[in-house]
């Protein structure tokens, strides 16, 4: 069987490295730019033993033939390992070394040591951001994961991350991929537990166990997070009831009470047979609870003669019970076959109300009652061909939900929503010495009916990517494409809901798909002790769906409508240099951002700049980790995110199977503003932000017990999850 990344070190002699590389997916690999003499070619990968040979090289060609590794089978205590980095198609391969793991306690924590380019990860928190914007998707062994399940895996299982910074059309929701490829066991298993909690105000625990006999493995996960904090609220409105008649209000509470309970638990088990089959079965289950999230603020306006006090209520309820069934074939001719499917049901309970008042006199009073029910089946098939330097992949994949709304508002209405989706890609690859090009293309059909009322949505998606290598470790590439996107089902829900006084919101059944171009040129090059990409980014949306304010009597309402186009221009570095040896790296990310925003009746542009940087010192058991941010502010339509200055401090100790951290953010003393936001709209502005506790301690302890042999595990092609979109939370 072909060992597929395994290292491949050449020696001058017993401790001096000319060159080296990893084996390709058939095991095989190329040394080119070797002066003539005696070298020493070293193989080395997890679970054989580490061989070497040793050769004279005079000619311009030498093929070493077949060379074969004896399993490890021998366990040791520790040793340590390098981290190596190695550049494929659309990905970075990542081999942890023994410093990063020892000072992560899952592989959310991982992320953070391996500082791999626009990644902002939050180890107190366990979230990844992107810098620039966008989403991080995570994969586990090939099959997509929430966040939650990535959080269960224990650093000493996983064999290499792998960073896709290319995704192709499978994962084309994503800014970056990341995959974590784990070792599985013959026998034994692992257990994993972990307690992380800011004092009083936020927890997170973690228990994970997995069991492994001979071919099977079964899994128990256990997931809780807990928030119980208080929040500053500050918000401007501007109301234009005409042009001669705006009225500006200023709402600030000293205290914006917010609770919520989430607990995941996940059964599951897998069993294969190495290259013939794998099986995978699992059952979620998902609760999360909002007693309340309450606030009162105290109004400010001109036109004011008494003080008038706002009162929102929130309180939620979401379950939602899944199972999932995967199963892989390897054909012969180095073939595969994939399937998946899941099945999910959601229930969602939510009450927002509102009440205006001076004194005992209640202005005006409102809000939104829901229930929502929402079944949904995925189906997804894959295939892939391995052809050396040329491979060959196909998917399709069909959704079916049935989602039922019951709003009162307080005149009660119905919306019943069926939606059947089925797409369909293909995906070509080459590769050669110099040249790794793939070309993706797409399609895909959707028939949606709310209330009896249908329509269909017919979208396509084409990708190119090519990436030359310049030389060594430095590469430059161009990855672009077309896209067409369809609204989701919550902007095209027609129900109209009361928010405030004069506010409502309402989403747009005749909103239209648009097509989005997008093109990213990069280079990128890396060396042992410093490692720089640079990306300059382009993308225009062609009568996108954007918010807009329409103006009634006596009525603002908030809505969604194609608009003309959107603009977006970015440009960033990620730069890490390792300062001294392993024991001081530092990483920066500065950033450019331009957004231009093109509505039916507004021009809009937004100009900013970010940046983001970390410093990691590492001695013996001991790791410290300063991080500190300007966020960037993004602009869509008429709203704008913005964000300020951030930092945070983190002090680890690890002993053995325990890692203890204690960290704090906004140490610095500014008051941080979270959530903050702005509606340009010429007939409904807003500035809306709140402020919360800055200096906050936060204790983190973990404790890992692995036992028994590793062997590389299967990649798991497919697996889906419904996110529950469609079912409906309205937020005042």
């Amino acid at each position: 069987m072909p060992i597929k990344y395994a290292q491949v070190a050449l020696y001058l002699n017993d401790t001096t490295i000319a060159t080296g590389t990893i084996t390709n997916r058939e095991g095989k690999f190329q040394l080119t730019n070797i002066p003539k003499g005696m070298f020493i070619l070293e193989f080395t990968c997890v679970g054989f033993q580490t061989e070497r040979i040793t050769f004279q090289y005079e000619d311009r060609h030498i093929n070493i033939g077949d060379f074969f590794l004896k399993t490890a089978y021998q366990e040791i205590e520790e040793v340590t390992v390098q981290a190596s980095l190695s550049r494929h198609v659309d990905r970075l391969l990542i081999y942890p070394s023994t410093q990063a793991a020892k000072f992560a306690a899952n592989a959310i924590d991982l992320l953070l040591n391996l500082k791999l380019p626009r990644l902002w990860v939050d180890p107190m928190k366990n979230s990844v951001e992107i810098a620039g914007g966008g989403k991080a998707g995570f994969l586990i062994n090939g099959k997509p994961a929430e966040q939650a399940e990535v959080r269960t895996l224990s650093p000493k299982e996983i064999l290499r991350v792998e960073y896709i910074d290319r995704p192709g059309l499978r994962y084309k929701d994503y800014a970056v991929v990341i995959n974590y490829v784990t070792k599985t066991r013959e026998s034994g298993g692992i257990v994993h537990a972990e307690a992380d909690h800011t004092f009083v105000t936020y927890g997170d625990d973690l228990l994970t166990a997995k069991f492994n006999r001979r071919q099977s493995e079964a899994g128990f996960d256990y997931n809780f997070t807990c928030l119980n904090m208080d929040y500053g609220y500050a918000k401007r409105e501007r109301y234009a009831f005409s042009d001669n008649q705006i009225t500006k209000r200023e709402w600030k509470s000293d205290k914006q009470a917010y609770l919520y309970h989430n607990h995941n638990a996940r059964l599951h088990y897998s069993h294969q047979e190495k290259g013939k089959h794998y099986f995978h079965a699992a059952a979620q289950l998902q609760y999360f609870k909002q007693p309340h999230d309450n606030m009162t603020a105290a109004l400010t306006a001109p036109d004011t003669a008494s003080p008038t006090q706002k009162t929102v209520q929130d309180r939620q309820t979401y379950l939602m019970p899944s199972v999932e069934f995967y199963y892989e074939r390897n054909l012969p001719g180095k073939q595969l076959l994939a399937l998946n499917l899941v099945g999910t049901y959601t229930s969602n309970e939510s009450n927002n109300h509102f009440t205006n008042a001076q004194g005992q006199a209640i202005l005006s009073q409102g809000g939104t009652d829901q229930d929502g029910k929402k079944w949904s089946l995925i189906g997804e098939g894959f295939y892939e061909k391995e052809g050396g330097k040329l491979n060959f992949s196909a998917g399709i994949k069909n959704t079916w939900s049935r989602i039922d709304n019951h709003f009162r508002t307080p005149e009660e209405s119905r919306t019943l929503t069926k939606n059947n989706a089925a797409e369909a890609w293909v995906e070509l690859s080459r590769s050669s010495e110099k040249w790794q090009n793939r070309i993706s293309a797409g399609g895909y059909a959707q028939y949606f009916e709310e209330n009896g009322q249908s329509r269909w949505n017919w979208n396509y998606k084409f990708l190119l990517d090519l990436h030359y290598a310049l030389n060594g470790n430095s590469s430059i590439g161009l990855h672009g494409g077309f896209d067409k996107n369809s609204p989701t089902l919550n902007e095209t829900n027609s129900t109209l809901q009361q928010n405030d006084t004069w506010l409502w919101s309402c989403g747009n059944a005749r909103l239209k798909p648009w097509t989005v171009g997008n093109v990213q040129l990069n280079y990128e090059t890396y060396g042992e002790k410093f490692n720089l990409q640079i990306i300059g980014s382009y993308s225009h949306h062609f009568k996108p769906a954007m918010d807009e304010v329409l103006r009634q009597e006596g009525k603002f309402i908030q809505t969604t409508g194609n608009q003309k186009a959107m603009q977006d221009l970015t440009v960033m570095a990620s730069a890490m240099v390792s300062l001294w040896q392993d024991y001081l790296t530092l990483q920066i990310i500065p950033m450019f951002f331009h957004h231009v925003s093109r509505g039916n009746h507004y021009t809009h542009r937004l100009t900013s700049w970010g940046y983001t940087g970390s410093l990691s010192g590492n001695y013996k058991n001991w790791q410290l980790v300063f991080q500190i941010r300007n966020q960037f502010k993004l602009l869509f339509g008429e709203y704008v995110q913005l964000a300020q200055i951030t930092d945070g401090l983190v002090l680890s100790y690890s002993h053995k199977q325990w890692l203890f951290s204690i960290g704090t953010n906004e140490f610095l003393g500014r008051d941080y503003k979270c959530n903050e936001y702005k509606q340009l709209s010429a007939s409904y502005g807003y500035h809306e932000y709140n402020t919360a506790p800055n200096g906050q301690i936060s204790l983190k302890i973990s404790y890992t017990l692995p036992f028994g042999r590793k062997t590389e595990s299967r990649n798991q092609r497919l697996n889906n999850q419904d996110n529950g979109d469609g079912i409906l939370k309205q937020t005042l």
